[in-house]
């Protein structure tokens, strides 16, 4: 089964990529894994690697139409006061997620898919988690420092789990250090942690929001978390205005005028890079010639707008023609399911027909069996036809999680 990394990284500070939104563009490391503290799973390690996904909505904000991301559900959608495993797990995340983006001012889409593994990120074999624990620490977590988050740090109510370090493991919470190094299995080892500047070679974990160097095997600050260090990549990635350099560290990106290429990247996609001299250019606006690339090929334009006959022009709105597979104004979708066919962007609203290939449901929808459907949280209403339990089943009535989904009995068997 796919590895659910559960740390700092991947649910304190999970996905953050080097952009957000996106602009028009046509043309044409390996890293340590170390399953360590954060929201349900536990507080106080980090290491390398944690790769982002797609960025999902956040209180319903993004998974915008033709996104292809999936909506999680707003406040007013999760249920307060849970009394499964599954829904206070749920709810632990979506908490954590919800101060992490207060205050970092960044989308965390993968901190959010984190809550797809409850109740087992909480409460698999070794963790000390109860539900009225973890409900509890995720209303800390509201209230929970800016500063000390953005360190990696977690409330004191995220307890540690009784596995000693060399004992297998999927999740932080399962482990007495909380960390749990995955780095070559699925099924993990319960790892040490160190400080900052000290050897984590052989899959220890990094105290607080330091991470790991793929490269000189040190803890290292992480620019993911906090913006004001020139911190190491994580799997590659950093904040926006950054890009990773060869040494894997974050470094600010050129500005216009500034040379690029060679491994030194633009801040894209408010700049790009020529290919007439090599230096990082504002995309151009709507009616301004597109710009070209150093590839082959590539031409470039500002967001909201893409290359039509080597000219910028405003991407189709509600109503307006579009062809499959191209791009509307963010917010709408292509109905078009034939390259063919041309088709009208759109956005369908809750209980609206949608089309799964494009997905043009409003932002905060999910398209799903044909329909656009408001997700919602486990133990909450899902008896109106246009709901989408987010974890777990509709019985007809509510939204019931799942009492274990066996990730580490699966992935630890013989």
């Amino acid at each position: 089964m796919a590895k659910v990394w559960v740390g700092v990284v991947v649910l304190a500070s999970l996905g953050c990529s080097s952009s957000g939104s996106t602009g028009s563009h046509s043309g044409g490391g390996s890293s340590s894994n170390v399953a360590t503290a954060g929201a349900a799973s536990g507080g106080g390690a980090s290491a390398a690697g944690s790769s982002a996904g797609a960025s999902a909505g956040l209180g319903g904000s993004a998974g915008a139409a033709g996104s292809g991301a999936s909506p999680w559900p707003t406040d007013a959608a999760v249920a307060a006061n849970p009394k499964t495993k599954g829904g206070a797990c749920f709810l632990y995340a979506y908490d954590h997620c919800v101060r992490f983006a207060q205050c970092s001012a960044t989308l965390t889409g993968d901190c959010l898919d984190a809550g797809d593994a409850c109740p087992d990120l909480a409460f698999s074999e070794g963790s000390t988690r109860t539900v009225e624990g973890v409900v509890a620490c995720a209303r800390a977590w509201r209230a929970f420092s800016c500063e000390e988050l953005l360190q990696g740090r977690a409330p004191n109510c995220a307890t540690p789990g009784t596995k000693p370090v060399g004992e297998a493991c999927a999740y932080s919470s399962q482990c007495s250090t909380l960390a749990c190094d995955r780095s070559l299995a699925d099924c993990g080892k319960c790892a040490d942690v160190v400080g900052l500047d000290q050897d984590c070679s052989g899959g220890k974990g990094c105290l607080g929001s330091a991470v790991c160097n793929e490269v000189t095997h040190t803890c290292l600050p992480s620019s993911l978390l906090d913006p004001t260090v020139a911190g190491i990549c994580n799997g590659g990635l950093c904040r926006q205005g950054s890009y990773c350099n060869t040494a894997h560290v974050c470094v600010a990106n050129p500005r216009p005028g500034q040379r690029c290429g060679g491994g030194v990247s633009c801040d894209y996609p408010r700049d790009y890079c020529t290919g007439q001299d090599g230096t990082c250019q504002p995309a151009p606006g709507a009616g301004q010639p597109c710009g070209v690339g150093a590839s082959a090929g590539s031409r470039y334009c500002a967001v909201g707008t893409s290359c039509v006959s080597e000219t910028c022009v405003p991407l189709p709105a509600d109503a307006e023609p579009c062809a499959f597979g191209n791009h509307c104004a963010v917010g709408f979708a292509c109905d078009s399911q034939d390259i063919e066919v041309t088709g009208t962007c759109h956005r369908a609203a809750k209980g609206e027909p949608c089309t799964p290939v494009n997905l043009n449901c409003a932002a905060g929808l999910s398209c799903d069996g044909g329909v656009c459907k408001n997700p919602v949280g486990p133990e909450m209403p899902c008896s109106d036809g246009s709901t989408l339990c987010s974890l777990g089943t509709c019985d007809g009535s509510v939204c019931v999680p799942p009492d274990d989904q066996r990730i580490f009995d699966i992935s630890c068997s013989p």
